[in-house]
């Protein structure tokens, strides 16, 4: 009997020696973390993917695993999930070129943090959306009803509806639209209160930030009376006088040694 007690609690370092555990454990901690944000009525303060950390640690320390083979076993989660970034507690989907494929990137992140701050819409645009991250955070935050999705990439738009209906699931249809094109131009729809953009700015392989001025000018004609656009951007690229054409009045919402976020008003 005691023999076989010590094989049972020896068992979850013996399984660690191979990925099965790390994964299982990892995908637990995940629906357990989103089972637990929606229980909570879906707090601004502590999203799933922070619950799913809490709950992954809690189970490694209780288990007395040791995490350098949990990290070994866990890298081949990676591997089965393809091209995704882990953002909003879900994985995310994302096909070939489309930007940041390989992670959440440090500027949309910290666009992301100011999320918070801004005022609830109806409807809000995640304009050159990548695969939909702002947008779906937008949604999941509650700063908005109804999103649309816009991006010139069809790789882009075809991520983002994938995202969408992960993380939407039944809802999908009535909380997304998708608008493929040159940015707004082809914007026929009601005018949307808020923009939500990390513009690109490469050209090639040389920093260019004409396609985000084209943007900036795009939302200052669509969004309705005032409406606002929230931006992020290099501190490098100098944004303040297209947003001096295009809006009311504009400022510095948050700014780091690496970004600035601008909030502009119509």
């Amino acid at each position: 009997m005691t023999d076989l007690l010590e094989r049972f609690f020896a068992l979850p370092n013996t399984l660690s020696a191979s990925p099965i555990l790390a994964i299982g454990l990892t995908l637990g901690a995940f629906f357990a973390g989103n089972w637990l944000f929606r229980r909570m009525g879906r707090p601004l303060w502590l999203p799933p993917v922070v619950l799913s950390a809490f709950l992954l640690s809690a189970t490694i320390a209780l288990l007395s695993l040791d995490y350098a083979r949990y990290q070994q076993g866990a890298q081949w989660l990676m591997l089965l999930l393809g091209p995704a970034t882990v953002a909003l507690g879900i994985p995310l989907y994302a096909l070939p070129n489309v930007f940041s494929r390989e992670g959440l990137d440090i500027g949309t992140r910290f666009l992301l943090d100011q999320l918070p701050t801004l005022r609830p819409v109806s409807c809000a645009v995640d304009l050159a959306c990548g695969n939909g991250v702002i947008g779906l955070a937008a949604l999941q935050a509650g700063l908005a009803t109804t999103v649309w999705v816009c991006d010139e990439s069809a790789q882009a738009i075809a991520s983002a509806r994938v995202n969408a209906g992960r993380l939407l699931a039944s809802t999908a249809d009535q909380q997304t639209r998708f608008l493929h094109g040159d940015g707004l131009l082809a914007w026929t729809a009601e005018a949307p209160e808020l923009v939500l953009c990390n513009p690109p700015f490469h050209a090639q392989h040389t920093v260019d930030d004409f396609v985000g001025r084209r943007l900036i000018l795009q939302a200052a004609q669509v969004l309705a009376p005032g409406g606002a656009l929230c931006l992020v951007a290099n501190r490098h690229l100098d944004y303040r006088s297209v947003l001096q054409t295009g809006f009311k009045q504009w400022r510095v919402l948050a700014e780091n040694r690496k970004f600035r976020v601008y909030l502009a008003e119509r």
